[in-house]
């Protein structure tokens, strides 16, 4: 891992795909709320797609699969499926574990989420991790529509923090472009051990890392 960890204070956390195996449910209810207009999308897209707000899901079928219904009535409708498939997923494998060492050694930790604020919170309830997050921040939150340059910059400049502080981890190549492009730390959870970007396989494998390195610093003090 090629970062500076003496830098960092604040680590901003995806949720979806990061810290919880939820995309396979994602794709359900994306199948299921396009099933109920006779619709039928793709892999492509529900992967351009994911790192979206809710609000701009509904913008966006309403325009590509010209939808002719008021935007509330399909963003409940969406909602409904969110709440049948999405509160099922777990955690991945040691997520809870790295979060419990990363409170301890100091580190304050955001949910950078595309998903809903009151969801979001729900999901880290039901998995008892609510305590180790300080804040919970979504493009609703700064009044943008997905997880990019304006909603980073935006994050930064509402909690007061220095670019070189903050280390981002994140399931999505678009979003780890746009923290990097800013000067951001950033590091994809990636399956893909090959991965030209900076990445970790798993969060079992960056506790390993992250806190054998933090130990080796203590030790030579």
């Amino acid at each position: 891992m090629e970062l500076n960890q003496s830098l960092i204070t604040h680590l901003f956390i995806d949720l979806d795909g990061t810290l919880v195996n939820s995309l396979p449910s994602l794709k359900y209810v994306y199948d299921d709320f396009l099933n109920d207009h006779q619709r039928k999308g793709s892999e492509e897209e529900f992967s351009q797609l994911k790192t979206s707000s809710i609000e701009k899901l509904i913008d966006y079928f309403k325009h590509n699969y010209i939808l002719n219904h008021p935007s509330l009535k399909l963003k409940k409708q969406y909602e409904s499926y969110l709440e049948k498939h999405y509160f099922k997923a777990p955690l991945f494998t040691g997520a809870k574990t790295f979060l419990k060492k990363a409170k301890q050694e100091g580190l304050s930790i955001i949910l950078t989420t595309a998903s809903q604020k009151l969801f979001a919170k729900k999901i880290l309830e039901l998995h008892q991790i609510e305590t180790y997050f300080e804040a919970i921040m979504t493009p609703t939150c700064l009044a943008t529509k997905t997880k990019e340059t304006a909603f980073y910059l935006g994050t930064l400049e509402q909690l007061k923090l220095k670019k070189e502080s903050v280390l981002v981890l994140d399931d999505s190549l678009e979003v780890i472009a746009c923290a990097t492009e800013i000067g951001l730390h950033a590091l994809l959870f990636s399956k893909i051990n090959y991965h030209p970007l900076p990445c970790f396989g798993s969060w079992k494998s960056l506790t390993k890392q992250w806190f054998a390195n933090a130990e080796k610093k203590s030790a030579s003090i």
